[in-house]
């Protein structure tokens, strides 16, 4: 990846990056700051995209390395911040998730977001709250109402399924896996 487009991508992920404060944030955190760009098993050497977050903060003096979000022995104190990227596998321990979030907190390493805010947006449920207060969600059926006929009367073959946390995140996945007749 190169040219032009890469350098405008770049740029937009940096002014996002520094519209959030972070880089303020760090540079109060520590003289040499370190950022941990938390990613999971299957990218630990982060994504294409999150890959163009590391020289835009290596020219601002930041030092930004992928961190397996449940990797056991990660030091996250060391870091002076944790920005979530790729962690696109806590669905399947999502308690073991959540702990980790509240680890952040407890050892007063900042995570962008908010450690509230990543609970409330990990259980899928959160577009509920959003629905109420008018902001388009996509047409959602929740599963407490739903079974395999309804879902496939509702949806047809192909649907997409945001998962709920815990065990009934498995038996959601376990129902949805529908094959044709």
């Amino acid at each position: 990846m190169g040219g032009a487009g890469a350098r405008a991508r770049e740029i937009f992920i940096l002014s996002k990056v520094q519209s959030g404060g972070l880089i303020a944030a760090l540079f109060s955190c520590s003289p040499m700051p370190r950022i941990a760009l938390a990613t999971s098993s299957k990218f630990p050497n982060l994504t294409a995209d999150d890959r163009l977050l590391l020289q835009p903060l290596a020219r601002r003096g930041i030092h930004a390395e992928p961190a397996i979000w449940d990797d056991a022995a990660q030091n996250w104190a060391s870091y002076g911040a944790v920005i979530l990227r790729s962690t696109w596998d806590y669905h399947l321990l999502p308690e073991h998730f959540l702990r980790w979030i509240d680890s952040l907190a407890d050892m007063h390493v900042p995570l962008w977001n908010p450690h509230t805010r990543v609970r409330w947006n990990a259980n899928k449920t959160y577009l509920r709250d959003l629905d109420a207060r008018g902001v388009a969600i996509v047409p959602t059926i929740w599963p407490e109402a739903a079974d395999r006929k309804s879902l496939r009367d509702k949806m047809g073959d192909s649907m997409a399924a945001a998962c709920l946390f815990g065990e009934r995140a498995k038996t959601v996945l376990d129902h949805l896996k529908i094959k044709k007749a």
